[in-house]
């Protein structure tokens, strides 16, 4: 049954530590050189064998053979899809620059076009302005009738000046 196997290996362990606590204690009550001849004893004859192990050896069994080729695989595998994708950040890194850098130039053109519309603005204004300042000096200032009107139909339509854009 269970408990006489448990009670049964709890005695064997028992007996094996009351031996090895007479050993210890017939090894303390021994001379210092006697003691030492036995420490030597059991160093030479009891101690575990020293043997070379080779942790990677130049022949391993068929099964580490086929694992390490998969790990190989999966690595590779692994390395590609980073290198590609790598390959498409720098594509899209490089197009991104690429879209920028025409903005740029759409944005520059665009405000060069805007700057010359307005100076043709400023010229049709002081082109208005100048008109204007004629207009008035051909107007009597003292005169109360319409004939102020007439002079003004007399400036040309703003077809005329439309050239100038």
């Amino acid at each position: 049954s269970d408990t006489f196997q448990r009670v049964y290996d709890n005695a064997l362990e028992v007996a094996a530590l009351e031996r090895a606590q007479a050993i210890i204690n017939i090894e303390w009550k021994l001379v210092a050189r006697k003691r030492t001849n036995f420490l030597d004893y059991i160093n030479k004859n009891f101690s575990p064998k020293v043997v070379f192990y080779d942790d990677d050896p130049t022949n391993p069994p068929e099964g580490e053979i086929h694992g390490l080729t998969l790990m190989t695989k999966k690595i590779n595998e692994q390395v590609k899809t980073l290198g590609s994708i790598i390959v498409d950040f720098r594509e899209k890194d490089s197009l991104h620059k690429t879209m920028s850098a025409n903005m740029a130039d759409a944005v520059m053109a665009q405000t060069q076009s805007i700057n010359e519309i307005l100076e043709r603005l400023k010229a049709i204004d002081k082109k208005l302005g100048d008109q204007d300042s004629r207009m008035s000096e051909r107007q009597d200032p003292g005169s109360d009738d319409d004939s102020g009107d007439a002079t003004r139909n007399n400036i040309p339509p703003y077809s005329a000046l439309i050239p100038l854009l």
